[in-house]
């Protein structure tokens, strides 16, 4: 696995724990 790939996950992973975040907010 190179840099960016490592980075696309991150960022992904990031994505989705932010929308888990905030929908656990709201409810």
């Amino acid at each position: 696995m190179d840099e960016d790939d490592k980075l696309h996950y991150f960022t992904k992973g990031l994505q989705m724990w932010d929308q888990n975040k905030l929908r656990c907010q709201e409810g």
